[in-house]
């Protein structure tokens, strides 16, 4: 999860700075390893984690992270560089993101938390 953040900050710094699409991936794929690798070594050690009682738990939220960065990445890689791509077009208008709502349980979550994201407490 660390990863994901970290590469993020590296290749937008990047992409800021005029870089090229391969220096944008390999950054990201390079810092995202790195982190990956280091934790590893470090659960490999110590055999522990920060709260192992809540492991289900913390394991979800980071997969849910890590996909999320994965996908940010294919977005922005698309959006960055390949602007006239049928895919890049989708994304910009907001096609892809409806398909992405119209899954039927992410729909039906959705729908269920309206009033937590947009409360009307003088209803």
């Amino acid at each position: 999860m660390l990863g994901v953040i970290a590469a993020f900050k590296v290749a937008d710094r990047l992409f800021a700075n005029q870089a090229t699409q391969n220096a944008y991936t390999w950054a990201f794929i390079g810092v995202f390893l790195g982190f990956t690798i280091v934790g590893i070594l470090f659960y490999g050690k110590t055999r522990t984690t920060v709260l192992d009682a809540l492991e289900g738990i913390i394991g979800a939220i980071m997969g849910i992270v890590t996909g999320w960065g994965v996908a940010r990445f294919v977005f922005s890689v698309a959006l960055f560089y390949k602007k006239d791509s049928e895919f890049a077009q989708l994304v910009a208008s907001g096609m892809i993101s409806m398909d992405i709502y119209l899954i039927s349980p992410l729909a039906f979550m959705m729908n269920s938390t309206t009033s937590l994201r947009d409360p009307h407490p003088f209803d």
